[in-house]
């Protein structure tokens, strides 16, 4: 059976992780990023009560952490417990699709 999973790579860009030191469910998330235990390897963590971190909090809009965002768009974080997997899954870029084709329904003359 395969993962629920979209495979890693489909989509291009950094996902950014944004942290804090004070939040106990960024610790495990801080922790499996960095021993490698992730589906995408593209990964920056951000602890955003940093000098670095903190902008990021008006620019995402970020409520509450952990958060996960590749561009603009927020991501799910889910942890897989049996894989000791940390899976970010991001939603499908809009501006990727498909453009409107102008082909609409044929009328008769």
């Amino acid at each position: 059976m395969g993962s629920p999973y979209p495979p890693s790579g489909i989509l291009m860009g950094k996902i950014r992780v944004f942290v804090a030191k004070h939040c106990r469910p960024c610790h495990i998330v801080k922790d499996m990023v960095e021993k490698g235990q992730v589906s995408d390897k593209d990964i920056e963590l951000i602890d955003i009560e940093s000098d670095e971190g903190f902008p990021y909090i008006v620019e995402f809009a970020l409520s509450g952490v952990p958060s996960a965002y590749r561009e603009k768009q927020k991501c799910e974080i889910k942890i897989d417990q049996e894989a000791n997997i940390l899976h970010i899954v991001c939603p499908e870029n809009p501006t990727e699709a498909l453009p409107p084709s102008d082909e609409g329904p044929v009328s008769p003359p």
